[in-house]
């Protein structure tokens, strides 16, 4: 199950860095990523990172008992 979550988060940082230097898809302009673009970017990677430990380690520790 780690093997695929890493897998599913090494895509997703992929596409986003390749979207955001591709210039987000947008002809005609400077390709490129801006500092807020980037920023956008590895937020949205650490909160689908935070949110995937929640559900597979937490919850799974919680109904262990292990926060007991």
């Amino acid at each position: 199950m780690n093997n695929i979550l890493i897998a599913i988060g090494a895509f997703l940082v992929g596409a986003i860095v390749t979207f955001l230097i591709a210039g987000g898809g947008d002809s005609g302009e400077a390709t490129g990523i801006t500092p807020q673009q980037m920023t956008d970017a590895v937020h949205i990677v650490l909160e689908s990172d935070r949110t995937v430990y929640t559900k597979e380690i937490v919850n799974r520790l919680v109904q262990r008992g292990a926060g007991d």
